[in-house]
């Protein structure tokens, strides 16, 4: 976060600098920048969900798995 709001800082004195042809570029790249980011930190939490999903499911059949253990099948 501290990354991200040092670049946005960096960007927006880029834009105070500019004249009016250049302003639209260096528009463009920051909010490129953001979306990158965006994406990036979209892709982990992402990834941090898969493998928290990854682990209930195991937590979820071996108790499965153990609960129908003890009951006997039904005919």
């Amino acid at each position: 976060m501290q990354e991200r709001l040092r670049k946005n800082a960096e960007g927006m004195t880029k834009l105070a600098q500019c004249r009016t042809p250049d302003f639209a570029a260096v528009q463009s790249d920051l909010a490129r920048d953001n979306l990158n980011q965006i994406i990036d930190l979209t892709r982990r939490i992402a990834e941090q969900s898969m493998k928290v999903a990854d682990e209930a499911a195991k937590t979820i059949t071996a108790e499965t798995g153990k609960s129908a253990g003890r009951f006997p099948r039904a005919a």
